[in-house]
């Protein structure tokens, strides 16, 4: 069973990505989401993140560094880029 962090500063974006994924059947334990890219560092400390599902452009944090410091955190997470 897979953790999923969905990263995006528009809420409904997170909530589409969140049904998309609840009606696709996969294993998947815990969906998380966040709408800034500090807020999801966060969870990636504190969570068992295996996949980050993230937008490009946020405000603050980008999605490209938030996967540079994700990946220095827990170099095994995997992710996924929306834009």
């Amino acid at each position: 069973m897979y953790t999923v962090l969905i990263v995006d500063d528009e809420p409904l974006i997170c909530q589409g990505i969140r049904s998309l994924l609840a009606d696709a059947g996969l294993p998947i334990r815990q969906v998380i989401t966040s709408t800034s890219g500090h807020e999801a560092l966060d969870h990636v400390r504190m969570e068992d993140v295996d996949l980050i599902i993230t937008d490009i452009q946020m405000p603050g944090m980008s999605g490209i560094e938030l996967m540079h410091q994700a990946k220095m955190i827990k170099p095994w997470v995997q992710t996924f880029v929306v834009s």
